[in-house]
């Protein structure tokens, strides 16, 4: 939940005025209209909900070189969802890395389950393409010890972010690092959502 006193932004898609925490930026970058997860860019930014109809909406209405003040490429709303999948993955895979470092996390099925028995898991990070009996299993228990559960990266992607093999599960164990990942994963656009007619246009 935001806090009362956060800043607010609108969606250039739908027009809503959320907080900014929950809101995709995007920036004007070297190569077009860029996503900026972390708000580091600079600059103008423009501002739309993780959701595919609302970056279609501000694609065809030009919202974003409107707001941005500039010519922002010619982008489709596929390239877009694609820019901010990739965004969301690497930050990630960022913050795993710094939580490996750390010593903050736990990888593999043993080391998992020995943070969830010590109550000291904050978050399990379950690899997408684990299989339905696994993943069904680690959401179970995560109902158990009362901690949400998040899938963004397939099982070699999850095992490279924390500097091994293939890893199907991975317990956070620092809740501020725990945050930080679930607002990273709150941006990712559900895949397959439906885009609008006439998503092919400049932004």
């Amino acid at each position: 939940m935001a806090h009362p006193g956060a800043p607010r932004r609108t969606c250039v898609g739908c027009g809503a005025v959320r907080p900014q925490a929950a809101l995709l930026r995007y920036r004007r970058g070297p190569r077009g209209l860029t996503p900026d997860l972390d708000r580091t860019g600079g600059g103008r930014g423009a501002y739309t909900c993780p959701d595919p109809a609302c970056i279609g909406r501000a694609l065809r209405r030009r919202a974003f070189a409107r707001v941005l003040r500039g010519d922002v490429g010619r982008v489709t709303a596929e390239e877009v969802l694609t820019a901010v999948a990739e965004a969301v993955r690497g930050k990630v895979t960022r913050l795993l890395g710094l939580g490996r470092r750390a010593r903050r996390i736990a990888a593999g099925h043993e080391a998992a389950e020995r943070a969830l028995a010590a109550g000291e898991a904050a978050l399990l990070i379950v690899a997408s393409d684990a299989g339905r009996a696994e993943a069904d299993r680690w959401e179970r228990l995560a109902g158990r010890a009362g901690i949400p559960v998040a899938a963004p990266l397939t099982a070699a992607a999850l095992g490279a972010a924390v500097g091994s093999s293939p890893r199907a599960v991975v317990a956070v164990t620092d809740p501020h690092l725990a945050r930080g990942l679930l607002d990273a994963v709150a941006k990712q656009v559900p895949p397959g959502a439906p885009v609008g007619r006439g998503s092919g246009v400049t932004g």
